[in-house]
Parts: structure tokens; C-alpha cells; sequence
């Protein structure tokens, strides 16, 4: 068997950790980012969002964050939830999907997701835009008129979602 020279043996490994590291860069940048409650009240503040804390409002002892953002019109409102666990985040994201298919007749919104635990649910009906996401133990529900849509995807492009 012929031995492969040193010179070829350093190149071969340049590749591979060439490769390995690109992999890598691109892994970060399709991970969605997960926030916490104040950057999210300062994004939502900067968008002229009124910002209003309603973790007292809901019993659920796996939610450390709730935060509603809303329009000075109230058209939309963006509700931003910490969960103490993915699976927590999981079932909230879920509740959300069925309780909006039941209020539109089985309507199917699209869903959107990544390998790195980003999900997106979008349904448009009788002139509402709605979207729920899901990012790793976070979970984000906006909720407006379709004539808002500018508006929340201006959100979601500074969230990065």
C-alpha cells in the first residue's frame, strides 16, 4: 500500500477543519436567538409596544415569564412567555395551535421549523394574522388585524424570527 505524504496528510486535515468550522458557523446562525423578559420589554417598547406584565394573571407553575405587548390602537398585541422547560413550551405552543384551529373551523395555518427547536405557526383568517413560535423554552403568540401585517413582520425581523 502506497504511504501518502506528510504534505498531503496536512492538507486533508486543513479541509476537514475548514469544513468542520464553516458547519459550525452556519449551525449558529440558523439557531434562533431565546430571549429574556427585558430585552423582550425593551424590544417591545422600542416598536411602541405598551408593555404590561401578566405573569400574576395565569396559574402555571412552569411559566417564570409572561409579558403582553400591545399596540396604543390595541389592533395587535404580542405575548412573550419563559417556560421552565422545553416541554413546558412545547405544550403551550401546542395549546395555542389547537385552541386557534378549533375558533377557525379546522382552518390549518403553515409551520415553519429548524433543527435547532425553532418553531413557527402562521394562520390568516376572517382578517386576522396570527402567529405562534416557539424557541427553545420560550414561546411568543402575536395576535392582529391582517391589515397589521407590516407591523409584526418589522417585530419579527428585529427579533430575528
Amino acid at each position: 500500500m502506497k504511504k501518502i505524504k506528510p504534505i498531503i496528510q496536512i492538507i486533508i486535515i486543513l479541509v476537514v477543519l475548514a469544513i468542520l468550522i464553516v458547519s459550525a458557523v452556519f449551525l449558529l446562525k440558523v439557531n434562533k436567538k431565546v430571549y429574556d423578559k427585558d430585552t423582550m420589554t425593551k424590544i417591545f417598547e422600542k416598536n411602541n409596544l405598551t408593555v404590561v406584565d401578566k405573569k400574576i394573571a395565569i396559574k402555571n407553575d412552569d411559566m417564570n415569564t409572561f409579558i403582553e405587548g400591545y399596540s396604543k390602537e390595541e389592533n395587535y398585541s404580542v405575548d412573550f412567555f419563559i417556560l421552565d422547560t422545553e416541554k413546558a413550551a412545547k405544550k403551550v405552543y401546542n395549546e395555542y395551535i389547537s385552541s386557534l384551529e378549533k375558533e377557525t373551523g379546522g382552518k390549518q395555518g403553515t409551520v415553519t421549523t429548524n433543527k435547532m427547536g425553532f418553531y413557527k405557526y402562521v394562520l390568516e383568517s376572517a382578517g386576522n394574522y396570527v402567529i405562534v413560535i416557539r424557541s427553545k423554552n420560550t414561546v411568543l403568540f402575536i395576535n392582529a388585524f391582517e391589515s397589521n401585517k407590516k407591523d409584526i413582520d418589522k417585530i419579527l425581523k428585529k427579533l430575528k424570527y
